[in-house]
């Protein structure tokens, strides 16, 4: 058993929170994606499009349908019940292609909203298997996009969110930041570890950063949520053993 605000809830009930939270998060991307090529299909009605215009309609479809195969490989997870609750997701891909593959699902959202993601992956760390890491950087990327939009303090409609990734000392480390107001005492303590299951977000649950947390320490890593030091935003930091990442990786498979 465990609480999220103030909600006591039962082992099951926190996969299936975790479940529908992920699915939400991946149709939500899916469907920005069909929703821009749909409108990329009405402006060059009755005109011959270009090849460039029949590739960019082409990645967004191929990213829709990125992003549905994760649905996919999440709900077979949840089906068999073999895997650690926290692994609804686990990649068939490299470290880089799952940074490449939700970076694009969700650059519809962060360019409506005028904010760039530039990515930073050493070659080490790109060939590294993804496994079950897919949800850290979803949430991140997801968090980091509502966060700078819901900032009411900004002067400049724009923001960033940069994705670093390399390892260090025997760990793959990704840092993700973003520009925009910072986190709240509400969920961060003292040391700067977050409080699992708060939220500052309406109507939010603190689902997306519980779920990444649980899936750095299954793989017997660490998470830390933090305010930049003397700048605007706040930086996710995920490190987690190469070997253990290898190892999990073969044996979900």
């Amino acid at each position: 058993m465990s609480t999220t605000n103030n909600t006591t809830v039962s082992g099951s009930e926190q996969v299936d929170a975790r479940l529908a939270h992920e699915l939400s998060n991946l149709l939500d991307g899916s469907l920005r994606n069909v929703s821009l090529v749909m409108s990329m299909l009405r402006d060059t009605r009755g005109s011959t499009p270009t090849q460039q215009e029949d590739e960019d309609l082409l990645t967004r479809l191929t990213v829709a349908e990125t992003g549905m195969r994760h649905m996919v490989s999440m709900l077979r997870q949840w089906f068999k019940q073999e895997s650690a609750p926290a692994f609804i997701d686990d990649s068939q891909g490299t470290f880089g292609q799952m940074i490449e593959e939700g970076c694009a699902l969700y650059e519809p959202a962060a360019r409506a909203a005028g904010i760039e993601i530039e990515t930073h992956l050493t070659p080490e760390a790109a060939v590294l298997p993804a496994g079950p890491l897919y949800p850290v950087l979803a949430n991140a990327l997801r968090n980091g996009i509502e966060a700078i939009t819901g900032d009411n303090t900004r002067s400049a409609k724009s923001g960033r969110i940069d994705v670093h990734a390399e390892i260090a000392c025997g760990s793959l480390r990704l840092i993700i930041t973003d520009d925009g107001p910072g986190l709240s005492r509400e969920v961060l303590d003292v040391g700067g570890k977050f409080f699992v299951g708060k939220t500052t977000k309406p109507g939010g649950h603190g689902i997306g950063m519980t779920t990444a947390k649980e899936i750095a320490e299954e793989l017997g890593g660490t998470m830390r949520l933090a305010s930049r030091n003397g700048q605007r935003g706040a930086v996710l930091t995920v490190a987690v053993p190469v070997d253990v990442l290898a190892a999990e990786v073969l044996k979900q498979r």
